[in-house]
Parts: C-alpha cells; structure tokens; sequence
C-alpha cells in the first residue's frame, strides 16, 4: 500500500435505487417532450435530459437533484 493508510482508500459509494417519483418523473418527460427533437439535429430532446439527470446522479446528486 505504499504508505497510504487504511483510511485515506477510497472505497466506492452504495448503490442508491431511483425510487417511483424519478420514475414517474422519467414517464411525465418522455410524454411531455416526445416530439421535441435537439436544435438542428434529429437527436430526441429526451435524450439531453436524460444526459444532465445521470450528470448529477454520477456527481453524487440524490434523486430531487436528477428529477
């Protein structure tokens, strides 16, 4: 372990479970924006959201944060 001590090893954060209100929040998206496409593109918008919702959730956001 070259010096470091047991403490200073970073162990990997606990799996958090995205409960019914992201996932409602998830459908009400996907309904609301299923026609809308990015700007000069043919990319669904849907996917833009989807993007920034994992951002925060992988930056250590809780589920409020990613809805």
């Amino acid at each position: 372990m070259s010096g470091q001590s047991a403490d200073r090893i970073s162990t990997p954060p606990k799996s958090r479970r995205l409960g019914q209100r992201f996932h409602e929040a998830f459908l009400f998206a996907s309904a609301s924006h299923a026609e809308q496409t990015r700007k000069q593109t043919t990319t669904p918008y849907i996917a833009h959201l989807m993007t920034v919702s994992a951002l925060v959730l992988e930056a250590g956001g809780n589920e409020d944060l990613a809805i």
